[in-house]
């Protein structure tokens, strides 16, 4: 009975000696943890800084260097060296005031700026540089293009110079200009909107001025507009042989960009003009179908009633064809006649074996002026960028103007 209760009072022993090991292996650990918390103390404000202003730009997915973190905290100003976690706090107002212009009574604009307008350009062109990257470079659109571009490739493939494979050029241009543009102008239709709250945010604030914001953006973004598209026309261009001429290669990109160009202005009229994005969408349908149909591909101009008629003049979308058409199917480029029910006189008379692209131009009721049609995308490009930033600096005014 001794030896048992000996035993017994060995396990106890042994139970209390592994608590007090434990508690003081938790206490060490508290006290490290203490210790990193307080050499952290400093870093975890800052994180906590960008994090309650990246949930304000709707973008708090972990990346550096995203709009209105360290470089423009203080654009307005050169506090930025330390940031106190409670401006942070104080950063995160409600919505409705963010979308009126307001923040908090020491965020009120002074109504000077503590940094020229090239600093401003230099914070904001990198911010736009950062953003447009997620979707320049993103993996399902960058998949689906050149998918697009290799089917297409394909379906084109290699078009011979014969009468019988005019149509299927025109058909080429016709499928590569309106994809370029009913592409990027849909995916600008969104650009204003999505920034909206921190747009006037920021005006209200006078951290920047909006010209800065705007010319910033434009220059920064327009490499990145032409990455995809510059990647589609070298494949479709020499995969079906559009025009074999090299020269004619690098006048088709530049008149692509060119729309390219043209329809993002668009959209980004349409962005700044209409603030829902539902809207913006439905007045993109309509301007898209309404170019399509008076761009004179479906229906030659001629036989449009006199009345309406008119509204060819409107149409984006007939500039856009008409300047990639006179660039493929230029006088150089020649196309042996059917042996049977040409449609070209020079043909059916025996006078010719061959058509050149002018005679093709002249017969499908496309007029070969391509310098009018280049300038006149060149000039509604640069006035729609323009009026957008007149439209902007209006409809997105906060209550104080800058």
């Amino acid at each position: 009975q001794r030896e048992e209760e000996g035993g017994g009072e060995e396990a106890r022993q042994e139970n209390k000696n592994a608590k007090s090991l434990h508690e003081s292996s938790c206490l060490e650990n508290a006290g490290k943890g203490a210790s990193m918390a307080d050499t952290r103390e400093g870093t975890d404000s800052l994180t906590l800084y960008r994090q309650s202003v990246q949930s304000v730009t709707g973008m708090a997915d972990g990346r550096e260097g995203l709009p209105s973190t360290v470089e423009l905290v203080n654009v307005r100003g050169k506090k930025g060296d330390a940031v106190d976690n409670s401006e942070g706090r104080d950063r995160k107002v409600d919505m409705k005031e963010r979308d009126a212009g307001f923040g908090s009574a020491k965020d009120k604009w002074s109504g000077t700026f503590e940094t020229g307008w090239v600093t401003q350009f230099q914070a904001l062109s990198k911010r736009a540089w950062i953003i447009k990257q997620s979707e320049a470079f993103d993996q399902l659109n960058f998949f689906m293009i050149i998918i697009t571009a290799l089917f297409m490739g394909m379906i084109w493939f290699q078009l011979e110079k014969k009468e019988e494979a005019i149509r299927d050029r025109f058909g080429l241009v016709f499928f590569v200009g309106i994809f370029w543009s009913f592409f990027p102008m849909f995916q600008s239709a969104t650009a204003f909107p999505s920034e909206r709250a921190v747009l006037l945010r920021d005006r209200a604030q006078g951290m920047y001025r909006l010209s800065a914001y705007y010319v910033a953006k434009q220059i920064a973004e327009m490499p990145l507009n032409w990455l995809n598209p510059t990647i589609f026309v070298i494949i479709v261009y020499w995969m079906s042989n559009l025009n074999p001429e090299v020269g004619i290669f690098f006048q088709y990109w530049i008149v692509v960009i060119l729309g390219v160009e043209l329809s993002v202005s668009i959209g980004l009229f349409i962005s700044a003009a209409e603030k829902s994005v539902k809207r913006s969408t439905t007045w993109l349908i309509l301007i898209v179908l309404g170019s399509v149909l008076f761009a004179g591909y479906f229906i030659r101009i001629d036989n449009i009633p006199v009345w309406i008629r008119w509204l060819q003049w409107l149409s984006y979308f007939k500039y856009i064809l008409g300047s990639q058409t006179t660039t493929v199917f230029d006088e150089n480029i020649k196309f042996e006649c059917a042996d049977s029910n040409s449609v070209f006189p020079e043909c059916t008379n025996g006078v010719q074996t061959q058509v050149s692209g002018t005679d093709v131009l002249s017969q499908r009721g496309v007029e070969d002026i391509m310098l009018a049609y280049i300038l006149v995308v060149f000039v509604a490009f640069v006035f729609l960028r323009i009026t957008t930033y007149f439209i902007l600096y209006h409809r997105y005014k906060p209550v104080s103007s800058i």
